[in-house]
């Protein structure tokens, strides 16, 4: 559990918990010692965010994103089509 390090360079380190060779295939293998290491965050995380907030946080950023990206090939959109490289003059004729 040494990603829960207060250290730098203890984050994002040694996620397996029972196979570490998936650590050693990603480079996220740390070997050194981590006897003593304060766990937790590094600063006073929630006193400066909402938790309700995070929590929830990266399912609206995603639902945002696949609205924006319906609107983007939905074949309605409201807009009359128009040939690409044409005006509005060149287009009525």
């Amino acid at each position: 559990f040494i990603h829960h390090s207060r250290v730098r360079e203890h984050h994002d380190k040694n996620f397996a918990n029972y196979f570490p060779i998936w650590d050693h295939l990603f480079g996220t293998y740390y070997e050194g010692d981590a006897d003593g290491a304060k766990l937790g965050l590094d600063r006073d995380y929630f006193n400066k965010t909402d938790p309700f907030r995070e929590s929830i946080a990266t399912e609206v950023r995603f639902f945002q994103r696949a609205w924006q990206a319906a609107k983007a090939i939905s074949p309605i959109s409201g807009k009359p089509a128009s040939p690409q490289g044409l005006s509005g003059s060149e287009e009525r004729r």
